[in-house]
């Protein structure tokens, strides 16, 4: 037999009670099988849903992929609020990885998320929060390298956003000056385009 039930205090007792490794198997069941044969009949399975189950099935590469793609679609209809929900849960899971090791390079991981979702922060206007997880970002990505140059983009990005002309400048330059002695060309077209774009000398 099969109960459903909607009501949200109901739902969230029974997710409070199951036990965590049991919990993590039946999202792992619901990402994996056939969800037609199990009842789904709305068509294509929303990537949302998926995203869902692969996080909290701790599938950790397919969660950091599914939930990329979430907030990529958010952002091109506008809705920023989705787009930083997917980006925070991706960023969890990428920091999880960094004690978990099932995934190749979970610092360059952490590093993409955070660029990533203090971007998507600062495109929402929140500012501090965006900053504080970009500063973070910059402690981890080492003296030079093109996750570094990535990273002083964004801070210069959110910079520009809170119309703070003279940070902006400064995290560019150094951007722009690093990306240079790495030869880093693609990021150097990239960072002067900005550069012009922002109008900032």
């Amino acid at each position: 037999g099969r109960m459903s039930t909607a009501h949200p205090l109901i739902r969230d007792v029974v997710l409070a009670t199951i036990p965590a490794g049991v919990r993590r198997e039946l999202h792992e069941r619901a990402s994996s099988d056939d969800l037609q044969t199990a009842g789904w009949s709305g068509g294509e399975i929303p990537t949302e849903v998926l995203a869902m189950h692969a996080y909290h099935a701790q599938n950790s590469f397919e969660a950091l992929m599914l939930l990329e793609t979430v907030a990529n679609r958010a952002a091109c209809r506008g809705d920023l609020s989705g787009s930083v929900i997917a980006l925070r849960r991706a960023l969890d899971v990428a920091r999880r990885e960094l004690f978990r090791g099932d995934i190749d390079d979970p610092v360059r991981a952490v590093l993409i998320f955070s660029r990533k979702l203090g971007e998507a922060l600062a495109r929402a206007g929140d500012y501090a929060d965006a900053n504080g997880v970009l500063l973070e970002a910059l402690d981890m990505a080492g003296p030079s390298g093109p996750d570094r140059v990535q990273v002083l983009g964004a801070l210069a990005f959110t910079a520009k956003e809170r119309a703070r002309g003279g940070e902006a400048r400064k995290y560019l330059r150094e951007a722009i000056n690093l990306a240079k002695e790495e030869l880093l060309v693609d990021l150097v077209d990239s960072l002067e385009r900005a550069r012009k774009e922002w109008t900032l000398a």
